[in-house]
């Protein structure tokens, strides 16, 4: 039986459990969790995810999405060259997908003949990769039992495979490790609130982890917890967070905003955004820009619900409506002439335009943080905005950063908001100089995707020409 610092699988199917890494000291731990990991979850995971299929449209749609998947996928691979290398990324979500599409872009930019296979595991992440030019084969991940996972692998051929940030499958792991193909975990990292899970669970853990070539992770911090809890030196390695490469480069693309721009209705010295707000954030912001609008005639805010459902908008308008102050939603914005001198609102009812939009504002607040947790606030800083959010801001450590080096505010309600922003309205010199400094923090944490995709040129023995 192979060491598991070695290639090869181990006896009769069963996974390398011997002398030479992780498990050196339990061998039978290692063959009991791949067990029950076959024998128990994963059907448990087929059982129940079709049992909740019933109430998730969601959950629905990723099966439905996947009948008939590996015709599909045998359809998909036929054409392409064998003689190419090629890049499997598995890619959990929507949020993962973007954090993806920085090394997709550089791969294609150095080896264009290269072939990028993506694969996703929910449906918000594979329908919009429908659209993404750079990927040659989009597909779902069938579910990881031992036979699917063989099969995919035997279809794709993949000459290296990456799991962007989470979702680690232990039996494409196994597969990978077998035939010899490297696998790079990128993009990792150990939140604050999860470490003591690691930690107390870290004997379950390694077998997950265990598999992968290196672990690149998006900081130093996590490169020594990885290093602490895995015993993985040799294998990890810092890179930084693709997630900045990618609000980055989504900063510079102004087309999607172009006909905002063209009306010139927003001067970004009297422009208040509020960005992905749940009805919780509703209930102490619009207080507050109540009271920013009556400040300066000239002030203006754009408000982007996190969920445009009819029912969310309509609450909206009719808040707005009770102000006085004119109003307009995005949908029935068709060109310039759509604008009424008096619109000092604007309502968000499409998707998708969020990240462009807060290219329009100076002060910038992160919806969530009145409740479920904080979302994205990379992408309002990308843009230099001057950021406040609510107290629910612990699952983001770029927030929590933020406000170590007093670069974003937390507020505790509305009338602390309010308090906030009239200290602010008139100070724009100051805005503009911290707007600046976060911009720049941006850029210094950009280049996490050249590091990767260098990575990926020394395993694979090619570099650019």
């Amino acid at each position: 039986m192979l060491a598991l610092g070695e290639r090869g699988g181990g006896v009769l199917g069963v996974p390398a459990c011997g002398s030479g890494f992780i498990f050196k000291k339990s061998p039978m731990m290692c063959w009991f969790l791949f067990g029950l990991y076959n024998i128990v979850f994963i059907p448990l995971l087929w059982v129940g995810s079709h049992a909740a299929a019933l109430f998730s449209p969601k959950i629905a749609q990723g099966w439905q999405g996947r009948k008939n998947l590996f015709a599909e996928l045998e359809r998909k691979t036929a054409s392409l060259p064998l003689l190419q290398p090629r890049i499997w990324m598995h890619i959990s979500s929507m949020g993962e997908f973007e954090q993806a599409k920085p090394i997709v872009a550089l791969l294609k930019e150095r080896h264009p003949e290269w072939i990028i296979i993506l694969s996703f595991f929910s449906p918000s992440g594979f329908r919009p990769a429908q659209n993404y030019s750079l990927a040659d084969v989009v597909t779902y991940l069938p579910i990881d039992s031992l036979c699917q996972s063989r099969r995919f692998i035997d279809l794709i051929k993949p000459s290296i495979a990456l799991v962007i940030r989470h979702d680690i499958w232990l039996n494409y792991q196994w597969h990978l490790h077998r035939r010899g193909i490297p696998s790079l975990l990128v993009d990792a990292g150990i939140a604050d609130i999860r470490l003591p899970l690691f930690k107390r669970l870290r004997f379950i853990y390694r077998h997950f982890y265990r598999y992968f070539d290196f672990i690149l992770t998006v900081s130093e911090a996590n490169t020594r917890r990885f290093i602490e809890i895995f015993a993985l030196e040799d294998r990890v390695q810092t890179c930084g967070d693709t997630r900045y490469d990618q609000v980055f480069v989504r900063s510079q693309e102004l087309e999607s905003t172009r006909f905002l721009a063209d009306a010139a209705i927003f001067d970004r010295r009297h422009c208040l955004v509020a960005g992905s707000t749940w009805p919780s954030d509703e209930k102490q912001i619009l207080p507050a820009i109540d009271r920013w609008l009556l400040q300066d005639p000239q002030n203006k805010a754009i408000i982007a619900p996190h969920e445009t459902t009819p029912e969310h908008v309509a609450d909206l308008v009719q808040w707005a409506q009770s102000t006085g102050f004119g109003i307009l939603r995005l949908s029935e914005l068709d060109d310039a002439s759509s604008i009424t001198p008096h619109m000092r609102i604007l309502i968000v009812d499409r998707i998708g335009l969020l990240a462009n939009l807060y290219r329009f504002g100076s002060i910038v607040f992160v919806g969530g943080s009145f409740g479920p947790g904080i979302h994205n606030i990379l992408e309002p800083a990308a843009h230099g905005c001057v950021l406040f959010w609510g107290p629910r801001y612990l699952n983001s450590v770029e927030a929590q950063e933020f406000v170590s080096k007093d670069l974003g505010r937390c507020v505790q309600s509305a009338s602390e908001a309010i308090a906030w922003l009239e200290g602010n309205e008139n100070d724009w010199p100051q805005r503009q100089k911290r707007g600046r400094l976060i911009q720049q923090m941006i850029l210094d944490h950009t280049g996490a995707g050249k590091c990767i995709v260098e990575r990926i040129e020394r395993i694979l023995g090619r570099s650019p020409q």
